[in-house]
């Protein structure tokens, strides 16, 4: 694997997680083409793969979400704007975006899976009348755990239609609670695109319903 000089630019902590901005050279950036990509973040000895939450083709740095808590999180954690880290080129398929063109999309993100669906939604507003009704499900622990929650709005605003869903929802929570795979949208969803990031067992649970909903398997696409 080749590696490149990358430079934090910035870092910030929302909703329990760290939030970077890294400068990353022209080689790694052009390698970055469909939302949902990851490429490998190393800091010293200790690397592993991040899925960036700007868009691909987006001016500035990239940025990445993460959690601390694990020895590579935890050493990016400790990192001060401008250290340096070393990044690979972008790998995987991502999401396919222009297979979602015209159709009705659902995207369906739970934890850190925030981060490349916010890939995909900057993604989809940057052409949005190219697509059809454009559904996200999100679902997190708590209301502090919603990484983008600023930004909702405007999301909104674009005709995406968002729908958050608490595991633990408290006493003045009036919207969704429970697993956000019980949430799945009703009707018809023959022609609808699915794009799916988050822990294995929700993914693979909402898959089986999906498909037992009537989507067909080849419009479902994976992120786990």
């Amino acid at each position: 694997m080749d590696w490149f000089e990358a430079t934090l630019v910035s870092r910030r902590v929302v909703a329990g997680t760290v939030h970077v901005e890294v400068d990353v050279p022209d080689a790694v950036k052009t390698s970055f083409t469909e939302p949902g990509q990851y490429l490998m973040v190393k800091v010293k000895d200790v690397h592993g793969p991040f899925a960036p939450a700007s868009a691909p083709r987006t001016p500035g740095p990239l940025e990445l979400l993460f959690k601390p808590g694990t020895p590579l999180t935890d050493a990016l954690d400790r990192l001060p704007s401008g250290a340096r880290v070393h990044v690979s080129k972008a790998s995987g398929s991502g999401f396919p975006l222009e297979r979602a063109k015209g159709r009705p999309l659902l995207l369906v993100a739970v934890g850190t899976g925030q981060a490349p669906m916010r890939s995909v939604i900057e993604s989809v507003r940057r052409d949005r009348a190219a697509f059809g009704p454009v559904t996200l499900l999100l679902g997190v622990r708590d209301a502090h755990h919603l990484a983008f929650s600023n930004e909702e709005a405007a999301w909104m605003s674009d005709g995406i239609e968002v729908h958050v869903t608490l595991t633990q929802g408290g006493s003045t929570w009036k919207g969704r609670t429970g697993r956000v795979q019980l949430h799945l949208p009703k009707g018809d969803l023959r022609e609808t695109i699915a794009f799916v990031v988050g822990q294995r067992a929700m993914v693979e649970d909402v898959v089986t319903e999906l498909h037992r909903r009537g989507m067909p398997r080849g419009h479902i696409f994976l992120n786990v």
